[in-house]
């Protein structure tokens, strides 16, 4: 029998060899899912640690730990210094002062949850993989199936927003991502008491995102082109539901372009090669409509459209027989008119007026980058077609998302038009107030 006070005399016991002595580091709780059950070392590399990517395995980091200031996005609320002054908070705090809803434990848990949801899911590749969702992130899906998806929508589009979007953030981290980034936004402006927690889950989400997109467009994007065709859709939202923002004009700002029009420009090219992607993940129902619809005229609902347009037209010759580079207008500005003619519907049993969405937003896609490049330098030609492309953007008015936005755009376009182009805004500002 050993008797322990000889036990605690040795001098294995009172002074262990250097070659044994552990060296202390500081602890972090900042390190990566992956690595903490490993217990190893993290780097704490994002968006991928140096560990997991040597391993090829996913790396997912705690929903509550916020991304370094180089991750963040730059742009803040103009229009809402409250807004403002949350969203600087939420970014500058460390994660651990984040009031957030702490990860949910599923070790002794007889929870089931959906694979993309679950912390113990299959290896997949990085691009397509999703990072661990917790409490907060479930109120947000819930937030987004009862409420988001089907705010502003017609009866007839909220099956695809539930239903067929919904089912891809299953399959695509980047699309559940943005989801949950919008679904939170919204939640931002419900809660005024979380506001700056879901403005930093939102961002947080959005940048990740952001990161899963480029890395499946620098890999794998033909494959993959109708999710990447929803989740440049839905950062489109996502840029739209963070507000006005100084400096910020939603496809050119005062420094540099909008990083979502970069990428949306990469999943067009996509997009050229893959013209069954859109059905493959929203397929068209056969279903009639409770309210069928009929083709309206737009000038019904702003007159003297056609006018307008027809002017802008003859500008836009006269000076390009002068000056061949203004060929480059002609594309959106027929587009524009293409998205007036098809904007408007009658709704014949109740015989109101039904604005087709998608089609506001198809300008916004079909923009090239010649004209997205003089819209950045402020040309005033290029000023002067978005101005009258507001007056069909100011149509969704009423979206959550879009509040506040017409006003803050025709504001910027007035200060940096010259004078000279200060008569072609005439016809635009009489819709749009400011």
């Amino acid at each position: 029998m050993i008797d322990e006070g000889t036990m605690n005399d040795s001098p294995r016991a009172t002074e262990a060899p250097s070659y044994l002595a552990r060296k202390t580091h500081r602890k972090s709780r900042l390190g990566c899912l992956e690595c903490k059950r490993r217990r190893v070392k993290c780097d704490e590399t994002h968006p991928a640690c140096n560990n997991c990517t040597r391993r090829s395995t996913p790396c997912n980091y705690p929903a509550g730990n916020v991304t370094s200031p180089r991750e963040r996005p730059r742009s803040r609320p103009e229009n809402d210094h409250h807004r403002a002054s949350l969203l600087a908070a939420a970014d500058s705090r460390a994660p651990s002062s984040i009031s957030v809803t702490p990860p949910l434990s599923l070790d002794n848990a007889s929870l089931t949850l959906p694979p993309i949801l679950s912390p113990t899911r299959p290896a997949v590749p990085p691009s397509s993989a999703a990072p661990f969702f917790d409490g907060f992130d479930l109120e947000l899906w819930h937030h987004w199936l009862s409420v988001v998806c089907s705010l502003n929508t017609s009866p007839e589009e909220v099956p695809m927003w539930r239903d067929h979007i919904s089912k891809l953030a299953f399959k695509y981290g980047y699309v559940a991502q943005l989801i949950l980034a919008f679904s939170a936004l919204h939640l931002a402006r419900e809660d005024r008491s979380r506001e700056a927690m879901c403005l930093a889950r939102s961002n947080t989400l959005e940048s990740a995102a952001i990161s899963g997109m480029m890395d499946t467009l620098s890999k794998d994007a033909s494959s993959n082109a109708g999710a990447l065709w929803v989740a440049s859709m839905m950062l489109c939202f996502c840029s739209f539901g963070k507000g006005p923002q100084p400096g910020q004009y939603l496809i050119y700002s005062e420094t540099r372009e909008p990083e979502w029009l970069g990428l949306l420009q990469g999943v067009k090219t996509i997009m050229e090669t893959s013209p069954d992607a859109i059905s493959s993940v929203v397929p068209k129902t056969d279903k009639p409509a409770a309210d069928p619809t009929e083709p309206m005229s737009p000038e019904q609902v702003v007159p003297g459209l056609g006018k307008a347009l027809d002017d802008l037209r003859t500008s836009v010759d006269a000076f390009r027989a002068e000056d061949p580079s203004f060929e480059k207008y002609l594309h959106p500005l027929d587009e524009l008119r293409k998205c007036f003619g098809t904007a408007f519907e009658r709704r014949i049993e109740s015989n109101t007026i039904k604005i087709c969405s998608q089609m506001v937003f198809a300008w916004l896609y079909r923009l090239e980058e010649h004209y997205l490049a003089t819209l950045q330098a402020k040309r005033p030609m290029a000023l002067v077609i978005l101005a009258h492309y507001l007056v069909l953007l100011s149509q969704l008015e009423g979206y959550w998302y879009i509040h506040g936005w017409v006003p803050h755009i025709m504001e910027a376009i007035k200060r940096h038009l010259h004078p000279a182009y200060q008569q072609w805004l005439q016809w635009p500002q009489r819709y749009i107030k400011t």
